[in-house]
């Protein structure tokens, strides 16, 4: 799956983006990269769930794989916080994986 990720300069302009460690940047960057581009169904252990355009179903551990060997997977769940509390993802858990849902409209991923 190949994915321009999008970014609007107001975003990486914002005190809350720029005062973020190196390794939350990376893990919100790695997180924008893997957000459906369309909807889909995504089979979660036998359970079919419906995925709208900007959302992914992945585990931490998942995540962690994903991102940098350095970055420890306690630092994953806290970046997952930071980013709700600054309304970026909405987290929610459904079945045995976490859904999360790109909610900043200046963030985009679109199809290459």
């Amino acid at each position: 799956m190949s994915v321009k990720i999008q970014i609007e300069n107001d975003f990486l302009e914002e005190p809350l983006w720029q005062e973020l460690s190196p390794d939350y940047q990376h893990i919100f960057l790695v997180l924008l990269s893997r957000f459906f581009v369309k909807d889909r169904l995504f089979d979660d252990h036998g359970k079919m769930i419906f995925l709208n355009r900007r959302q992914i179903s992945i585990t931490f551990r998942e995540l962690h794989r994903l991102c940098h060997k350095s970055i420890p997977l306690i630092k994953i769940s806290r970046a997952i916080k930071i980013f709700e509390r600054y309304t970026w993802i909405k987290h929610e858990v459904v079945n045995t994986r976490s859904t999360l849902t790109l909610t900043d409209e200046r963030c985009l991923c679109v199809d290459l």
